[in-house]
């Protein structure tokens, strides 16, 4: 929920776009895809997300993780 609402966050402030970008241009392309999709589809069970984006529960997981990461380094 707090990488969404970081997401969400940048759609309306301009500062934390600038900082959500790089972030995004730091991680690997299933970081995007996972933030992409969180932005898409808002809240979703990490089963639900795992399957829209045809990746394992664990893939996921490290995906989020690395998202998580890098926004929290950008925002901290």
């Amino acid at each position: 929920m707090r990488v969404l609402g970081i997401l969400q966050r940048a759609l309306n402030d301009v500062r934390v776009a600038i900082d959500v970008k790089a972030a995004l241009h730091a991680v690997s392309e299933a970081a995007r895809n996972y933030g992409a999709l969180l932005l898409e589809e808002g809240a979703l069970t990490d089963a639900q997300a795992a399957k829209k984006l045809g990746v394992t529960k664990a893939e996921l997981t490290a995906a989020a993780d690395e998202l998580d990461a890098a926004l929290r380094g950008k925002r901290g």
